[in-house]
């Protein structure tokens, strides 16, 4: 019963125009699969959809840990590596990140095959970058060193 209450408080929420509606349907939707988690603690479905809706309300530390419980009961569960590993994206998380979406690729999940080589690629050339400009920053301050070395 709680698990539906808090499916219906997710569905409303989702088209709520007003600020104050759409959070008291969420904050609902939280405490039913709170409740509905309670009355079963292996009830994977609360917790990934209580983490959706945490991960809405940008708490994606809540959100981690209820995707690590979905994964604890069920570590074949390819969506709960997908979500917690946007969570990580969004807390600057990288590797654990990319750890998830390769996780999920293993298990098939096409969009997960697809962030993980598309981040990958990316987070590969911000590493280059980085490097190149620290690079620079270093050869700067020898020229700089050396110029003023010949003007004394």
């Amino acid at each position: 019963v709680f698990f539906d209450k808090g499916v219906v408080y997710s569905e409303i929420s989702k088209k709520q125009q007003n600020q104050v509606e759409f959070y008291n349907c969420i904050e609902k939707g939280i405490m039913n699969y709170t409740k509905s988690i309670s009355l079963d603690k292996n009830n994977l479905k609360a917790y990934f959809n209580r983490g959706v809706i945490y991960s809405s309300i940008s708490h994606y530390n809540k959100a981690i840990l209820d995707f690590s419980e979905v994964i604890s009961i069920d570590p074949f569960f390819d969506n709960a590596y997908d979500y917690r590993g946007n969570q990580y994206l969004k807390l600057s998380q990288y590797d654990k990140a990319f750890n998830d979406f390769k996780k999920a690729c293993s298990f098939g999940n096409k969009k997960s095959c697809k962030k993980y080589l598309l981040k990958t690629k990316n987070y590969k050339k911000d590493y280059i970058l980085k490097g190149l400009k620290i690079f620079l920053l270093f050869l700067i301050i020898y020229l700089i060193h050396n110029i003023s070395k010949k003007f004394n």
